[in-house]
C-alpha cells in the first residue's frame, strides 16, 4: 500500500500559488458565498458527495490568501463532512470584494452545469464587479457572445448612477435619439413632463411615453375625492376574500377583464365567484386573450357556467404596441359570454335589437388611467347590449372601473373589485367625476 503524499512546496504562480498533499491549508477556509450566485440542488449535492465518496476530490478548491473560498463552498462542505484532507487547491494573493467576486464568477462560468438564465445572472454580477473590463473580456469570463455582454453593460451602466469628484452622487442625464427636428421637439416636451430623476441616460421613446403614462397614473390618483352613494360601491382587496360576505344571486350582469396571464386554477376561482353572485340567468362578459379562449372556456364550464355567446371588439384605427399615453393597444380583443343556468335569460333582453358580434369604437385619445384599460365606449356597447337601466352590474377585476364610469352613464348599479390601491384610487375618482358630471348634466 503506497504511503500519502507529502505537502509539496507551494508553486509560485501570477495569480497566487499551488498546493497539494495530505495536508490541510495552511490556514482556516471561510465560506463566504456571493449573493446572486447560482447554488446547487439537493440532488446535484448527492451526487457531488457520492462522487467525491467514490473517486476523491476530482476538480481543485480555490481560496483567498485570508481563507475566503472562492469557489467550491460545496466541495468543501462534503470535504468536511466525509473527513477527507487530501485534495488539490489553489490559493490566490490579496484581493479586493469586487475583484474577489469577478474571478468567482469566471471560475463557475467555466463549469457545464450552469443553465442560461444562471448565466445571465453571473453576467450581470460580473458586469458591476468588473466595470472597467471590455465587452469581449467580459464575455469571454462568462461565456457569452460579445454583443451580449456589451447589451449587459450598457444596462447596468445605465442604471448605476455617476459619483462627482465632490463624492456626491449625481443622476445621469436623460437623453433620446430623434431622426427629425419635430421629433427633437417632441421628445424634449416629454422629457421635460417628467420629475427630475425619472429617467437616467439614454432612453427609447417606448421607454420615456410609458415614464410619462406611470407619472400622469400617480398624479391622477392624489386627492381622490370620497363618495358614499350605495349603488356604486367599490372595494379595495381580492375579490375571492372580499366578495365572500356577499349573498348569493345577486349580480344581473358581470363585466370583466382579468388578467390575460393567469392560469386555470386562478380563472376557475374567478368563474366560480361570479357562478355564486350571478341570478338564475345572469350573464358574465368576460375579456379574453386570443391563447386564453380554451383555458377561459374549461375554467368556466367547471365553475357552472355555460357558453352563450361571444363578440370581437375593434379599433376603427387598428394598431399594436405601447402608444404616448402609455395604453398597451391591440387591434382587437375577444369578450366571451357565459349564461348561469336556471333561468329566463336572454330573450328577456330583446338582445336580437341590441346586440351584435361585432363592437367598432374609435382610437381613444388622451392619458389612459390604466395600462390594461379597455375603451369606455367598447363597455357602453356590451351594456346596451346586455343589460337593463337599473341592473346591478359587477366587475371582479375591475383596475380603473371603465366598466363602473359605463354603468353610471348608463344608468345601472356596480359593485367593483381591486387589490392594487393606486388603481382603486384612480377608480374611486372616475366614479366620482362620473356621478358628478352625471348630476350636473341633469341639473
Amino acid at each position: 500500500m503506497s504511503k500519502p503524499r507529502k505537502s509539496q512546496t507551494p508553486e509560485q504562480t501570477p495569480e497566487g500559488y499551488v498546493a497539494s498533499g495530505s495536508s490541510p491549508p495552511p490556514f482556516k477556509p471561510t465560506p463566504k458565498p456571493i449573493e446572486g450566485m447560482p447554488r446547487m440542488t439537493d440532488s446535484q449535492r448527492q451526487s457531488l458527495r457520492e462522487s467525491i465518496e467514490k473517486h476523491g476530490v476530482l476538480e481543485q478548491l480555490h481560496f483567498c490568501v485570508n481563507g475566503t473560498i472562492l469557489d467550491g463552498h460545496e466541495r468543501w462542505a462534503v470535504t468536511q463532512e466525509l473527513g477527507i484532507k487530501n485534495f488539490t487547491y489553489k490559493v490566490y494573493s490579496a484581493m479586493t470584494e469586487d475583484q474577489r467576486i469577478a474571478l468567482a464568477i469566471e471560475l463557475n462560468s467555466q463549469r457545464k452545469t450552469i443553465t442560461l438564465e444562471q448565466r445571465q445572472k453571473l453576467l450581470e454580477l460580473y458586469v458591476k464587479a468588473a466595470p472597467h473590463k471590455s465587452s469581449r473580456e467580459v464575455a469571454e469570463a462568462v461565456g457569452v457572445h460579445h454583443s451580449t455582454a456589451a447589451r449587459v453593460k450598457r444596462r447596468v451602466a445605465l442604471a448605476t448612477p455617476t459619483v462627482g469628484r465632490d463624492g456626491k452622487v449625481y443622476p445621469r442625464p436623460a437623453s433620446t435619439a430623434a431622426h427629425t427636428i419635430q421629433g427633437a421637439r417632441k421628445a424634449a416636451k416629454d422629457l421635460a413632463r417628467l420629475p427630475a430623476g425619472a429617467i437616467q441616460g439614454s432612453a427609447t421613446g417606448r421607454k420615456i411615453n410609458k415614464a410619462n403614462f406611470e407619472h400622469a397614473k400617480s398624479e391622477m390618483a392624489n386627492d381622490v375625492p370620497v363618495f358614499t352613494r350605495d349603488d356604486y360601491r367599490l372595494i379595495h382587496g381580492d375579490f375571492e376574500k372580499e366578495a365572500a360576505s356577499l349573498e348569493d344571486s345577486i349580480l344581473d350582469l358581470g363585466l370583466g377583464d382579468p388578467p390575460w396571464a393567469w392560469n386555470r386554477d386562478e380563472l376557475k376561482a374567478y368563474m366560480e365567484t361570479y357562478f355564486r353572485l350571478l341570478k338564475p340567468g345572469g350573464l358574465a362578459a368576460i375579456y379574453c386573450g386570443i391563447h386564453q379562449i380554451g383555458e377561459m372556456s374549461i375554467a368556466a364550464d367547471l365553475a357552472g357556467l355555460k357558453h352563450w355567446s361571444a363578440a370581437s371588439c375593434k379599433n376603427q384605427k387598428p394598431h399594436r404596441g405601447v402608444a404616448k399615453d402609455g395604453m398597451i393597444n391591440s387591434s382587437w380583443r375577444i369578450v366571451m359570454i357565459f349564461v348561469k343556468p336556471g333561468g329566463e335569460t336572454p330573450k328577456a333582453l330583446n338582445w336580437l335589437t341590441n346586440w351584435i358580434d361585432v363592437l367598432e369604437v374609435p382610437s381613444e385619445t388622451g392619458v389612459k388611467p390604466h395600462e390594461w384599460a379597455q375603451p369606455l365606449e367598447e363597455s357602453k356597447l356590451l351594456l346596451k347590449g346586455l343589460g337593463r337601466s337599473g341592473w346591478l352590474v359587477g366587475d371582479l377585476t375591475m383596475g380603473s372601473a371603465t366598466s363602473g364610469v359605463a354603468c353610471v352613464e348608463f344608468g345601472a348599479r356596480y359593485i367593483g373589485y381591486e387589490i392594487k390601491e393606486v388603481n382603486y384610487r384612480i377608480a374611486s375618482k372616475r366614479i366620482a367625476d362620473a356621478l358628478n358630471a352625471k348630476k350636473k348634466q341633469a341639473g
